[in-house]
């Protein structure tokens, strides 16, 4: 995992989240080390934040509505464009407003990515975790621990049968 899964909640910007609904914060954060997880502050060097599914899944749910507002900025943005040409005196105002449109474009395909980055590092996580805990015996549980260090960048060693 990257620093990206970090950063994911920081980065939709305020006026893209949805209406009424702040960015969601994570019920914890933890820090992978050799033997198992620990608790630990956000601001401790590896601190990972723990989010439950509902709030990936809402989180998903947001963007899918980003992307419905999204078409609609896409359309206005096709109207002003056409119309551009008869703004007369308000040229400048609708420049600017076609910039703005471009800037939302570009930030809500940066917010797709990292929902997505943030979505796949929870699911390859998951799957490690279910991994170790249906691991039977020693050895077998070394290598799901040994998977699961590899996702969050622990060294480590796997046994050898």
């Amino acid at each position: 995992m990257t620093d990206q899964f970090r950063n994911a909640t920081k980065m939709v910007p305020d006026h893209l989240a949805a209406p009424g609904k702040p960015m969601p914060e994570p019920f914890g954060y933890f820090k992978a080390e050799p033997f198992g997880w620990t608790d630990c502050a956000e601001t401790d060097e590896g601190a990972k934040p723990l989010f439950d599914w509902d709030t990936v899944q809402d989180l998903l749910q947001q963007i899918e509505a980003l992307e419905d507002g999204d078409a609609l900025l896409r359309k206005m943005d096709v109207i002003c464009r056409g119309q551009e040409r008869y703004a007369g005196g308000y040229d400048a105002i609708l420049k600017q407003a076609l910039a703005e449109v471009d800037t939302l474009h570009v930030e809500l395909d940066a917010t797709e990515r990292q929902v997505n980055i943030l979505t796949d590092d929870l699911n390859k996580v998951h799957q490690a975790v279910k991994k170790l805990h249906a691991a039977k015996g020693r050895y077998h549980t070394q290598l799901a621990a040994c998977d699961l260090f590899d996702l969050v960048g622990l060294p480590n060693e796997r046994p050898k049968k």
